[in-house]
């Protein structure tokens, strides 16, 4: 399947590609939404950062990071 380079960002870390299976299955109006994803990938990477800088284990940071990524 072709895909639009303006319904699918560039480049995705793994939460930007979460989110964006997650959105695909379950919000599929929302999965073309570039902002939106960049937007929670990015809060869910500062998140996991700060997280592990803060002390967490990586596995608290990750949980953290994912519920932000689903809020």
């Amino acid at each position: 399947m072709k895909q639009n380079k303006k319904t699918v960002p560039a480049e995705l870390s793994y939460y930007g590609l979460y989110l964006l299976d997650y959105l695909r299955k379950n919000h599929p109006d929302k999965a073309s939404d570039t902002d939106f994803i960049a937007g929670r990938e990015e809060a869910a990477t500062a998140t996991f950062e700060k997280e592990r800088l803060a002390g967490g284990t990586v596995e608290d940071a990750h949980e953290e990071a994912m519920r932000v990524l689903l809020e």
